[in-house]
C-alpha cells in the first residue's frame, strides 16, 4: 500500500512540475514576441520607444520643475558670431525634417533640447529682451531659428530663413488694401503666423515686420491693411500707440496682446546669411 502512495504522490510532482513549466513558457509566449519572429520595422519602433521612455526618466530625475527653466540658459553666447559657435551643417533632408519636427512642437525648449540634442547640437542659443532662439544651419547657408519665451521657455515659432531682407523690399511690394498675403509670400516666402494667416511676422534687418490683414470675402483672399515695424530696442508699447489696429480703443491695452509680446527679435549681428561658411 506504501508502495502505490509512493507511485501516485510521484506522478502527481511529475505531472504538477509539467504544468509549472508548461504555464511559465506559455506566459512567456503571451508577454512578449521573440525578436527572430518581430518585423524589422517593429523591433525598431520597440527600441525607439524603449529609448525615448529611458531618456525622459532620466532627464525628469535629473531636474525639478523649478529648475528645468534654467537648463538652457547656461548656453547662451550673445557674443560669438554663429559662424564661430555652429561647427555643424545639416543637409537639405536634415533641415526640413528639423523644421517640420518643431513646428508641431508645443512644449518649453529644455525638452526639446533633451530631445534632439545628441542629433542636433544647441551650437548657438541667444538670450533675446523678450524672445530667446536657438540657431541651426544648413549646408546650403540658411538658418533654422527655434524661437522661445525668454521667462517661460515655452517655444512657439519656427522659422529657417535663406535672406533676410529690409523693410524697404517689403514696401516696395506691399499696398496696403492692395496686396494679398499670397502675393507677399511668392516673393518673400511663407510668413510665421499666429492663430491664422490674419497676423504674420518676418523678421528683417532693421526689426521684426508685423504685417495684419483682413480676409476678403469677395477675392476669397487676405488682404493685407497695415504694416508696423518693431525695431530692435525700441519700446513695443510706443510703436503700438502708432498702429491703426489700436487707434480706435480709448487706451492701449495693459498686457501686451499674444502677437506682440511673442514677435521674433534676432541680434542684428545673425541677421545675416553667409553662403561661403558652408
Amino acid at each position: 500500500m506504501k508502495r502505490y502512495k509512493w507511485i501516485i504522490l510521484g506522478g502527481a510532482t511529475v505531472i504538477f512540475a509539467v504544468l509549472f513549466i508548461g504555464f511559465n513558457k506559455g506566459f512567456s509566449l503571451f508577454q512578449s514576441k521573440p525578436e527572430d519572429l518581430l518585423h524589422e520595422s517593429e523591433i525598431e519602433d520597440l527600441t525607439y520607444g524603449q529609448e525615448e521612455s529611458e531618456t525622459t526618466e532620466k532627464y525628469s530625475e535629473a531636474a525639478s520643475e523649478e529648475e528645468r527653466p534654467k537648463r538652457v540658459n547656461h548656453l547662451y553666447d550673445n557674443e560669438t558670431p554663429y559662424e564661430e559657435l555652429i561647427t555643424t551643417k545639416y543637409s537639405a533632408e536634415e533641415m526640413e525634417y528639423l523644421e517640420k519636427y518643431i513646428s508641431g512642437y508645443d512644449d518649453k525648449i529644455e525638452w526639446l533640447y533633451f530631445g534632439i540634442d545628441h542629433e542636433y547640437r544647441f551650437e548657438c542659443v541667444r538670450e533675446g529682451e523678450w524672445v530667446s532662439y536657438v540657431m541651426f544651419q544648413g549646408k546650403d547657408g540658411s538658418l533654422l531659428c527655434v524661437f522661445f519665451d525668454r521667462e517661460s521657455h515655452d517655444v512657439y515659432q519656427v522659422e529657417r530663413f535663406y535672406e533676410f531682407y529690409s523693410v524697404k523690399d517689403f514696401e516696395d511690394h506691399v499696398q496696403p488694401g492692395i496686396t494679398s498675403l499670397d502675393e507677399i509670400e511668392a516673393v518673400f516666402g511663407t510668413l510665421a503666423n499666429f492663430g491664422g494667416e490674419a497676423v504674420c511676422n518676418r523678421v528683417v534687418k532693421e526689426g521684426t515686420l508685423l504685417i495684419i490683414s483682413d480676409y476678403n470675402g469677395e477675392t476669397r483672399k487676405f488682404i493685407v491693411y497695415e504694416m508696423a515695424l518693431f525695431r530692435d530696442g525700441e519700446s513695443r508699447k510706443s510703436i503700438m500707440q502708432e498702429m491703426a489696429v489700436f487707434r480706435d480703443m480709448e487706451s492701449i491695452p495693459e498686457e501686451e496682446p499674444r502677437f506682440i509680446k511673442r514677435l521674433p527679435e534676432m541680434l542684428p549681428m545673425d541677421k545675416h546669411i553667409n553662403k561661403e561658411n558652408k
